[in-house]
């Protein structure tokens, strides 16, 4: 007489295969069910997890192609920097600024605010400029490079450096019986 069952069995047969090997005829419907359920769920769990591994390694690439985009602009969008520069910056009020601008040789005081530019005065003391001149070499010279690239490339130099495993081992074991000496002789 065949027997009918609740539950429904919608594997393929690589599945039933898998599940065979651990499956008795002894068990009921029911368990057999639920071992289905499990590398079902073993399965799809591993896809979930290489699909967000690339999702995450897809979004980090996008955040650095950004990063290179919007570097590149502002070096357009501010100019060249043997043209115009500005030596010094001073907040005075929320969105407004005093700068120093050096054009051509030429140095200039000015007001920037939210939607203006004002020029305040132009600077013509001889010595007045080399001082500001001299002020903006040494912050500039004081600017500590943090790019990542900058520390990626110090943080590499560190693996390539010669390490102990590197060097002959007994010219090692000499060396540190040389300093042992050393120290005994110090007491």
């Amino acid at each position: 007489m065949p027997s009918f069952s609740a539950y429904s069995q919608n594997t393929n047969i690589t599945d039933n295969i898998s599940i065979e090997t651990n499956i008795t005829q002894d068990e009921p419907q029911i368990l057999r069910d639920i071992r289905e359920m499990q590398v079902d769920t073993a399965k799809t769990n591993s896809s979930m997890f290489i699909r967000a591994v690339f999702g995450f390694l897809v979004t980090l690439l996008g955040i650095y192609f950004i990063f290179i985009y919007f570097r590149k602009r502002s070096k357009k969008v501010l100019g060249s920097d043997s043209i115009i520069s500005v030596l010094a910056t001073t907040p005075v009020a929320p969105n407004r600024y005093i700068s120093i601008v050096e054009i051509v040789g030429e140095m200039y005081l000015i007001a920037v605010a939210d939607h203006s530019i004002t020029l305040l005065s132009k600077i013509e003391d001889k010595d007045t400029k080399d001082q500001i001149r001299m002020s903006f070499d040494l912050s500039k010279s004081n600017v500590v490079e943090d790019s990542f690239k900058t520390i990626f490339n110090n943080t590499l130099l560190k693996f390539r450096e010669p390490k102990v495993e590197d060097k002959n081992p007994l010219e090692s074991s000499t060396e540190l019986k040389e300093r042992l000496k050393d120290i005994g002789r110090k007491k």
